[in-house]
């Protein structure tokens, strides 16, 4: 619109040539209508420039977003047009050239099939992936460490410490079929790098001192490398019983052992180079004489934007929790309750409550592990872990004195205030993964019963 005025516009003007009596050439731009040639000169009006050519029209429409299994359709051409006005005074401006039609809109991507079929699982139902040993039957193995492939669903790797077959475990087809990776005995714990599937964590412990390490896969577990360049002080600890790993930095690796820590022995192992070297963190007078068997976590979430890379949560069992926010240049003691034997997992759920096991009951941290509230709602017992779905809580509780145990249920939105028992009955959890979204199914790694896992309701 405003290059059609401007060109309206100009078309009043005219370029006035005069030229005197004597030859001399002289020029005025005037008003075209107003202008009178002055005595002595001939005058003549050049013509006006013509309107500017319209510019092209530019349509174009986007495809809609894709549902969860099927592609949005693509958007339809937009048809642009566009006249030149004519020149006013002078010669007519030629008409602008019509607009070329707009490109159609991309199509929309659809969603991720589910990779697995899980028809015979029960919506909200928990149960064991597989009925053979050593993952799925009353007496199997203790899967302590279990961890799913966030970029390859239906992937999970567990690690069953004893029992008939111990060692590592890989599926790909969400828990219906399991094969041994490797050659290991009493394995602890299992990380992956989100970044990269190649790259594994593996740790070791727990009586199995023919093999106790922390070993490293580059190659999806093809091949395994020991990485335990400890110390002499930390080499009479090194049985491996809990990994955690940075959340932003796969290098940046934390270790804490089953041998109690005891004077000038390291409490936490701290590598930045994927276990390759390490730094050694004495444990601290208020940790020994507990029992054997030690946690570590780093209190970092990156969803609720809490902690970072230096604050960290220690768990003892006879010692409380300990939690420490310069890398363990000091720590303070956060809570009398106890880590239970067998381990310790913390969850954050959405909205940032940190989550952990304990002697007796769950307890709950609103301000990043700083305080705790022990959750008295839960049945008392061996509270090991506790995961969630996003929706609900689940804590794996087990009971020494008479052998029974069974998952607690809560929700994310009851913030843990009240708990109620859910299956499998008799086997609490050491560990819960995440949830594979794509196949809708998370996993817990159970007391003497391998690996059991959930269909999301």
């Amino acid at each position: 619109m405003k290059k059609a005025l401007l060109t309206i516009a100009l078309a009043l003007f005219a370029l006035i040539a005069c030229t005197s009596s004597e030859g001399e050439r002289f020029s005025s731009q005037r008003q075209a209508l107003d202008f009178v040639c002055p005595e002595g000169c001939t005058c003549t009006c050049s013509a006006g420039s013509g309107g500017d050519a319209g510019s092209s029209g530019a349509g174009a429409s986007t495809g809609g977003s894709g549902g969860s299994d099927s592609s949005g359709s693509a958007g339809a051409s937009g048809a642009g047009s566009s006249t030149g006005g004519a020149g006013s005074g002078g010669m007519s401006g030629s008409a602008g050239a019509s607009g070329s039609a707009g490109s159609a809109g991309t199509a929309g991507s659809g969603g991720s099939a589910p990779t697995c079929d899980l028809s015979a699982y029960t919506p909200g139902v928990w149960r064991p992936t597989v009925t053979e040993p050593p993952l799925g039957t009353p007496g199997d193995g203790a899967a302590f460490g279990i961890t799913i492939d966030p970029n390859n669903p239906g992937k999970v790797w567990a690690g069953i410490y004893d029992g008939p077959a111990p060692g590592l475990y890989k599926t790909t087809n969400c828990g219906l079929s399991w094969s041994e990776v490797g050659t290991f005995a009493g394995v602890t714990q299992v990380r992956i790098n989100p970044a990269n599937s190649n790259e594994l964590y593996v740790g070791v412990g727990v009586g199995s001192a023919a093999t106790n390490d922390f070993f490293y896969s580059s190659n999806g577990g093809t091949s395994w490398t020991a990485r335990s360049s400890w110390s002499n002080a930390l080499a009479q600890y090194d049985d491996v019983y809990s990994i955690a790993v940075d959340p932003t930095d796969f290098a940046h690796v934390l270790v804490a052992f089953h041998s109690p820590a005891s004077g000038g022995a390291p409490g936490v192992g701290e590598s930045f180079n994927k276990g390759v070297t390490w730094v050694e963190h004495l444990a601290i007078s208020g940790w020994q004489g507990t029992q054997p068997g030690n946690t570590i976590a780093f209190l970092y979430d990156l969803a609720s934007g809490q902690g970072n890379a230096q604050t960290w949560l220690y768990g003892t069992q006879g010692a409380g929790f300990w939690r420490t926010t310069n890398s363990g240049a000091s720590w303070t003691k956060v809570t009398i309750v106890n880590q239970v034997h067998g381990g310790n997992a913390i969850y954050y759920a959405p909205g940032g409550a940190l989550f952990s096991g304990g002697v007796g009951y769950p307890i709950r941290s609103l301000d990043n592990g700083a305080t705790w509230t022990a959750l008295s709602t839960a049945v008392y017992g061996h509270h090991m872990a506790v995961g969630g779905d996003g929706t609900n809580l689940f804590s794996g509780r087990w009971t020494h004195a008479s052998g029974t145990s069974a998952l607690n249920l809560d929700t994310v939105a009851d913030n843990g205030n009240s708990w109620s028992a859910t299956g499998p009955a008799n086997y609490g959890s050491f560990e819960f993964s995440k949830v594979d979204a794509v196949n809708g199914i998370m996993y817990a790694g159970m007391w003497e019963s391998g690996v059991w896992a959930m269909k999301l309701p």
